[in-house]
């Protein structure tokens, strides 16, 4: 379907179920759309939702790889979505990628130096008002970037399945 919509030369399979293809800006959209109506109708419309990301080559100072990388990451953004829906790349959506990769590779690091540390938060029974017990809330104060919020780093790890060693450090 990709390759009839976009050509043989323009298109290849990347990896897995992930595919690329080279197109003009020009009708673009109207071109996702069409391949999306098109997979709606494969296996008696029982298809699977599908994700584009789209990065728009506007200089030539990227090559080729990095390019595809951009908009793999506009892609994976979509986060399994329940309707085929396409993104184009944006530059938050590298930040992101290049602090998460911090993250992913300063962790260990920052358990051993102290960055990650552990609050106790009390837990009151509302109708005693007397203290029951505490929650365990964790924080990361970076040298580089200072409060890491846990809705930040926790996501990360888990997307990595490295959730399991601050669980223990905890």
């Amino acid at each position: 379907l990709i390759r009839g919509r976009f050509g043989v030369r323009n298109t290849a399979r990347f990896n897995s179920d992930h595919f690329v293809a080279c197109a003009s800006t020009d009708n673009l959209e109207r071109n996702i759309l069409s391949v999306f109506e098109n997979v709606a109708k494969l296996n008696r419309g029982n298809s699977r939702p599908i994700a584009v990301g789209v990065y728009v080559m506007d200089c030539d100072d990227i090559s080729l790889t990095s390019a595809i990388d951009r908009a793999k990451l506009a892609c994976d953004s979509l986060k399994s979505p329940a309707h085929s829906s396409y993104t184009y790349f944006n530059q938050e959506m590298l930040v992101r990628a290049e602090r998460k990769q911090y993250l992913l590779q300063n962790y260990q690091r920052a358990m051993d130096e102290g960055w990650i540390q552990v609050y106790y938060q009390p837990v009151m029974r509302t109708i005693t008002g007397k203290l029951c017990g505490a929650e365990a809330l964790c924080r990361w104060k970076d040298p580089v970037y200072g409060m890491i919020s846990p809705g930040e780093f926790i996501p990360a790890l888990e997307d990595e399945g490295r959730i399991t060693d601050l669980d223990l450090f905890m």
